[in-house]
């Protein structure tokens, strides 16, 4: 089996066909590349992907790099053939590697000349809000009309997420400015005071509506921490040291987390103050979607995504577990799923599925009755949303009536700017935004010689309302 990687292009292809690789899998095939045979360190690989100023959840995000390059590759992390990883070191690449480092194109520039250039590819990440889908006990029509925008943060400063209130009035959302509540009907926002230093992400309400569980990552090398704050701001309270994505289960008394070991993610649950926490399902082969609570607060459900060596989709699975037990069941099986669900106090499931081509990069809301007792769907799905681009993150309102979710959508923008010096200096780029923000167009920059061609990406979310009519 031949394995060839083109860093001009960043095309990987194997046994002639090429392979789809997402960004943060091809910059560890890179490192690893650089120095074959040897180990590559976990934090020499951290300092190569993220710059010292990034917080993310490190061990998740490498896990999950590391696992979608295995998967393109058609490795295993059993039988490894070309990434081993080496126990509490990092990983080595062990395919013998035969090449040599193609040499940077000159640019041919003629003195004094200028030349535009560039081109960007941003995403658009909505937060929308379904307003008016709350159906009947006998009646399963979910069919929201209209939809409004809330928010529009520049790419600069995008939404990092956000969640709606349980009366179903203010979205807590939040940004690298800031904490944020914001009124939903008239739009008025207000920021929340925090100590400084401390910026985390929204979460899950707790049914009081006055207190907000939160992820907060301390520094590059920290793992996410869960904490209590209130609406009114003032001192946080750390809940757990090390959690990802928390729920409140409606009672206020449990919470369901994320939480990463060594061997892999889990599911767990513990009180509302951070006490007896115990583990509900682990996978080391899987990732875990945020989970959602059924009504009586006796079971949680997700979605859990097993990825397969040489095939470059995975398993999608929902998941439901009791909290009392170590022995989920599955309730729903689609290739399709994407990672968010809401559970309604009146008995339905929401989800997302992907499209299928030629929109296979849009995602839309689906709906079905489930049992509350026994976890079961008990009838046929249906359609809630029709629109474009990815779905992230879901939050109800206690009466179900109002649905918070994270929206991605791709931008794709031009940015030109002058080269100068014989081609050494450039200018600010400046953006040409002359593509619409479908996010099905194709851009195909062509015919560029003695220019730069460089891709920018930015990140900007918005929220969205859907409204009845």
């Amino acid at each position: 089996m031949s394995l060839t990687l083109k860093p001009v292009n960043c095309a990987v292809r194997r046994n002639g066909s090429r392979v789809r690789l997402q960004e943060q899998p091809l910059q560890v095939l890179t490192v690893l590349l650089e120095r074959p045979g040897e180990v590559v360190a976990r934090d020499e690989l951290q300092k190569r992907l993220w710059p010292a100023d990034t917080f993310v959840d490190f061990d998740h995000s490498l896990n999950a790099a590391i696992r979608r390059l295995r998967d393109a590759l058609g490795d295993s992390a059993e039988h490894p053939r070309y990434v081993e990883t080496v126990a509490r070191r990092g990983y080595r690449f062990l395919a013998p590697v035969d090449g040599t480092k193609q040499a940077e194109p000159v640019p041919v520039v003629t003195k004094h000349r200028k030349w535009p250039i560039a081109l960007g590819i941003g995403v658009v990440l909505a937060m929308g809000v379904v307003v008016g889908f709350h159906a009947a006990k006998r009646q399963l029509s979910v069919r929201p009309s209209s939809v409004r925008r809330i928010t529009a943060n520049p790419a600069e400063a995008p939404v990092l997420n956000g969640t709606i209130s349980p009366d179903g009035k203010y979205l807590a959302f939040s940004d690298k400015t800031g904490f944020y509540l914001r009124l939903i009907n008239t739009g008025e926002t207000h920021p929340v005071s925090l100590p400084p230093g401390f910026k985390p992400e929204p979460a899950s309400w707790f049914p009081d509506g006055a207190h907000l569980l939160t992820t907060w990552v301390a520094g590059p090398k920290e793992p996410p921490g869960i904490w209590e704050i209130s609406t009114m701001g003032g001192a946080p309270r750390k809940i757990a040291d090390s959690g990802a994505n928390p729920s409140v289960s409606p009672d206020g008394k449990l919470i369901a987390y994320i939480a990463h070991s060594s061997a892999g993610p889990e599911m767990w649950v513990m009180q509302a103050d951070g006490q007896s926490p115990h583990k509900i399902a682990d996978d080391f082969e899987a990732e875990f979607g945020p989970a959602t609570w059924s009504p009586d607060a006796r079971n949680i459900a997700y979605v859990k995504f097993k990825y397969h060596p040489g095939s470059m989709g995975a398993d999608a699975k929902v998941e439901v577990a009791s909290v009392q037990s170590e022995h989920p069941r599955v309730i729903l099986s689609n290739p399709n799923l994407g990672p968010g669900l809401a559970w309604t106090r009146d008995g339905r499931l929401i989800y997302s599925l992907q499209e299928r081509p030629p929109s296979q990069g849009d995602f839309n809301l689906w709906s079905a009755r489930i049992n509350d007792r026994t976890g079961q769907l008990e009838s046929t799905p249906e359609r809630m949303t029709s629109d474009a681009g990815q779905i992230r993150g879901m939050s109800l309102s206690s009466d179900a009536k109002r649905l918070a979710f994270l929206r991605e959508t791709l931008q794709r923008d031009v940015y030109v700017t002058d080269l100068s010096d014989n081609g050494t200096k450039l200018s600010p780029p400046m953006s040409a935004r002359i593509f619409p923000t479908t996010g099905r167009q194709t851009v195909r920059p062509c015919c560029l010689s003695q220019t730069v061609m460089a891709r920018i990406t930015s990140s900007a979310r918005t929220l969205i309302r859907l409204q009845p009519n």
